[in-house]
């Protein structure tokens, strides 16, 4: 008789998991130097620098700066879908006013969410990383906005109402980024967050109980 139960998979390796941590450590350093440079003045030099570790240790890992930056991108982009899950698992009636707000704190005002936004820039002029991130985008687009159909529904008439607020609400915290540098006080940046989240609040209702 044939056995047809999954296979457990193996444990990872020493080795394996010190590749991981040096990886994770690598990105990380990426990340501070994105949120402190810029994506043109990420140098391969300053990750290394940063991450205290030799050259030999980066190029082990990853074969160039565009591996590192792809590979960066790819980790925020699984850490930021975090808020939006714990909420499936754990929430379902929580208000889209708490959601926006966890991710203006947790995800897009942190030195992650800031270090994202200079690669989606980039992405705009550097023709190979867009091409190295386009799919990757595309499938956290829809996990997103199917994860936030599954919270909330829209007041609107098209059945993806939810869905395309929810862009809209993505769309407006990164910008709070760049428009910061028009303000002299954060304190109005808070004031637009809050003020945002309340209209939506208005028009994304929770599903759960």
């Amino acid at each position: 008789m044939t056995d047809t139960r999954p296979t457990p998979n193996p444990e990872p390796s020493k080795q394996e998991l010190r590749s991981a941590a040096m990886q994770a450590r690598i990105c990380e350093a990426a990340v501070r130097c994105l949120d402190r440079f810029g994506y043109a003045e990420t140098t391969l030099a300053r990750i290394q620098d940063e991450a205290k570790v030799s050259r030999g240790a980066i190029m082990y890992h990853f074969a160039d700066r565009h591996e590192i930056v792809t590979a960066t991108a790819i980790r925020l982009l699984n850490q930021s879908l975090r808020p939006i899950e714990t909420r499936k698992a754990n929430d379902r009636s929580s208000s889209p006013r708490e959601l926006i707000q966890e991710i203006w704190h947790r995800v897009v005002n942190t030195s992650g969410g800031r270090a994202m936004l200079e690669i989606l820039v980039a992405c705009r002029t550097d023709p190979a990383l867009k091409a190295s991130l386009a799919t990757r985008l595309h499938e956290w687009d829809k996990a997103s906005l199917a994860s936030i159909a599954e919270l909330y529904s829209g007041t609107g008439p098209d059945p993806d109402d939810a869905a395309l607020l929810w862009s809209i609400a993505r769309s407006f915290v990164r910008g709070l980024i760049v428009h910061e540098q028009f303000l002299e006080s954060p304190e109005f940046t808070t004031r637009m967050l809050l003020r945002f989240a309340d209209l939506l609040e208005d028009h994304l209702k929770p599903l759960g109980p």
